[in-house]
């Protein structure tokens, strides 16, 4: 009994390791971390994929696109600019 407990104890770490790759990934922002360097460039792109991946996967194709156009509008009015990626992330919780 005791060795069939420890083999599905292996077999379930083993199915989340083999699984651990294809999860999307999660982080956490700390409050006092100092500004990620990103550039411009760089923050648009990420806006784009961001709104590429709301657009693919989100439940509610028309909310997505809605969405998606307010958060455009807020980066053609620059009011993301100088503010960082964190206070970007925050603002599109």
């Amino acid at each position: 009994m005791r060795r069939a407990t420890s083999l599905l104890s292996v077999l379930g770490l083993l199915t989340l390791l083999a699984f651990a790759g294809r999860a999307p990934a999660q982080f956490m922002i700390k409050k006092d971390q100092p500004p990620l360097p990103l550039d411009a460039k760089q923050g648009g792109e990420a806006i784009e994929k961001l709104l590429k991946e709301l657009d693919d996967n989100y439940v509610f194709p028309e909310a997505a696109k809605k969405m998606g156009e307010a958060i455009r509008k807020h980066v053609e009015d620059k009011r993301y600019e100088g503010q960082g990626f964190q206070h970007g992330a925050n603002c599109i919780k």
